[in-house]
């Protein structure tokens, strides 16, 4: 980075060709001199990471960094006593902005391929791939475009996910939501949530898949393995018809799977799949059936 980038960097704006050249000449003049922009450089670098504590005494800062410039031995002591003017301008100026620039109030989060997130108020989110969610902090307050599981904490107050059909307020749950401009899926894993829609509440509790366009329709959902499957990549059958294995694999890789042949309603399937490949998938069901699928 150059002195010029330096200042306009810090300051947002362009300085004065004369501070340029005055810092570059005096750059130019010593090693020496040179280390002490870069620490100056540094100290700029790292000052975002000063608005975590309550005070930051800049001239303090400033005063150790000078003591130790004086101690060295460096050339042409008038553009020196000018540069370092400059600095303590620039540092005061940061101290400033530091001091003075706002906590974000909230904060996006998106994940182009799956990923796992702890938000502010301990809840743990596992979001699906394209997936994009903004929490605010104050308000404990998120607004979710795509799907994630949420592992939520007690909380002390409500915390609100805002979806593209309604509002979720839990307190403390686990549950996973799906929601697009079609539709909004809601499936509870465990606890209890409240939906508002248009001033209509509905009570979710465990176990129950609440499903919303314009209406709400809510039932009770005792296998979860297909809502889940997008994270834990597993699947368990026992006793299953194989048409209904299929169906699911057809559903979950959005593909048209089919069996090759008649009288294949009897079979029953007894299997689990984990992070196994459709290809794996329908070698392992072809392998236990000695059937051909397509």
């Amino acid at each position: 980075m150059t002195v010029h980038d330096f200042l306009s960097k810090l300051f947002g704006t362009a300085s004065s060709e004369e501070e340029f050249g005055h810092l570059e000449q005096w750059k130019k003049e010593g090693i020496d001199n040179a280390k002490v922009l870069q620490e100056m450089l540094d100290i700029h670098d790292h000052s975002n990471e000063l608005q975590h504590y309550k005070s930051y005494d800049v001239e303090q800062a400033l005063s150790a960094n000078l003591n130790r410039i004086q101690d060295r031995q460096v050339t042409n002591s008038k553009p020196l006593k000018y540069v370092l003017y400059v600095l303590l301008g620039l540092l005061l100026a940061a101290g400033v902005y530091i001091g003075l620039k706002p906590k974000a109030e909230h904060t996006s989060y998106y994940a182009e391929t799956q990923k796992q997130l702890s938000i502010e108020n301990g809840t743990q989110i596992s979001m699906n791939e394209e997936t994009h969610i903004t929490y605010h902090n104050k308000e404990n307050y998120l607004k979710l475009e795509g799907e994630a599981f949420f592992d939520v904490e007690k909380q002390k107050t409500p915390f609100i996910i805002e979806t593209h059909h309604g509002e979720i307020t839990v307190l403390g749950t686990s549950f996973n939501v799906k929601t697009s401009d079609l539709k909004t899926t809601i499936y509870m894993h465990e606890g209890t949530i409240r939906f508002d829609k248009d001033g209509k509440e509905t009570k979710l509790t465990a176990g129950q898949l609440c499903e919303v366009t314009d209406e709400i329709s809510v039932k009770v959902q005792e296998d979860s393995q297909l809502i889940d499957y997008w994270r834990t990549h597993a699947l368990t059958y026992k006793n299953t018809p194989l048409t209904n294995v299929l169906a699911d694999v057809n559903r979950l890789h959005g593909t048209s799977l089919r069996i090759d042949g008649e009288n294949t309603s009897d079979i029953l399937i007894t299997s689990s799949f984990e992070n196994n490949s459709l290809e794996e998938i329908v070698e392992i069901l072809e392998a236990i059936t000695n059937v051909d699928i397509k």
